[in-house]
């Protein structure tokens, strides 16, 4: 009640209120309020003309401005932030009008995160730090850059990984079986999936033993995939050949006459574009350990389309022979 009620008066305005409740300023006049410390002579302030509270300072800005560190401690130790368009904003001091924001965008509820929001200052980026070191930074360019605080495959490649021994990329399949792959696409138009690169498991790899594995590559044509070279367990090559091959370090497979007519088609050319001469220019350089002594090596096998042979060009110490 009334009765049970201390005022403090000055000027005609109240300025303290003691009773269920203790008010300062009932009255709502513009009058300040400030508690000091023994060092600081605004450690609490409202400033009544702009119903803004500092903390450590005399001019605050906002409704609650900090000059200092700020520690959550206990409890959850939760920082909420609400509204339509919550947001919390670092500005650097040292740069005009330099800016980062850290938000949520107020429709999806995704987390959003703004380097330089006011496009204020150039050459910015978004830098993530872990154990005192920067280890992963996006750029102005809008690169990630990872182990490295420069672009150093210039300005142009979206991904940079940089090492002072062996930069990798690893892409793993966590299922362990014997037909798992990992890929790598290359969409360089309309984002359409135009050819990929795939790891495939040959062996389920549960064992030291079992971690046997090769390589395809596949282009697209008219839509559609097809294998167009395979790197084998053995480290044969096959091209255009869906299958692993064990019967030749090189197996080319072609079909169709894909020049046209009067256009030549060659299963395999091999062209020397300079007037070089002697063996150390060769188009073509044919080798058989087996050329030694009293025996001969075969260094071409003309086959039929049944698979035998009808000739074959054979290489001595010393000679060559032709045979059919």
């Amino acid at each position: 009640s009334a009765a049970d009620t201390v005022s403090v008066e000055t000027g005609g305005s109240q300025k303290l209120s003691l009773g269920s409740a203790t008010v300062f300023n009932e009255t709502g006049a513009d009058v300040d309020f400030r508690v000091e410390s023994d060092t600081n002579t605004h450690a609490v302030f409202l400033n009544a003309g702009n119903s803004k509270v500092g903390i450590n300072n005399s001019s605050p800005n906002e409704e609650l401005s900090v000059a200092g560190n700020v520690e959550i401690s206990s409890g959850a130790s939760i920082l909420k932030i609400s509204s339509s368009s919550p947001s919390v904003r670092f500005t650097d001091t040292d740069a005009s009008g330099g800016y980062g924001v850290i938000g949520v965008n107020n429709t999806s509820g995704s987390l959003v995160m703004r380097s330089d929001d006011g496009n204020a200052l150039s050459s910015t980026y978004m830098g993530f730090e872990v154990d005192g070191g920067e280890k992963m930074r996006i750029s102005n360019n809008g690169n990630l850059l990872i182990n490295t605080t420069s672009e150093v495959g210039g300005s142009g490649p979206q991904l940079q990984i940089s090492d002072s021994s062996d930069a990798e990329i690893y892409i793993g399949n966590t299922a362990t079986n014997a037909t798992g792959a990992c890929s790598v696409s290359f969409g360089p138009s309309n984002s359409v999936t135009s050819s990929y690169i795939q790891g495939y498991a040959i062996e389920d790899a549960s064992s030291s033993a079992a971690q046997t594995g090769g390589l395809k590559f596949y282009v697209r044509e008219d839509g559609n995939f097809k294998e167009s070279f395979r790197l084998t367990r053995e480290g044969n090559v096959n091209i255009a050949e869906a299958a692993d091959s064990n019967t030749a370090k090189l197996d080319v497979t072609h079909s169709g006459n894909n020049g046209g007519g009067g256009v030549p088609t060659y299963v395999c050319r091999l062209f020397q574009n300079s007037n070089n001469t002697g063996t150390d220019h060769a188009c073509l350089q044919l080798r058989h350990n087996a050329a030694t002594g009293s025996q001969t090596g075969v260094m071409v096998d003309f086959k039929n389309d049944g698979g035998q042979s009808h000739g074959s060009i054979k290489m001595a110490e010393t000679s060559v022979s032709f045979n059919t």
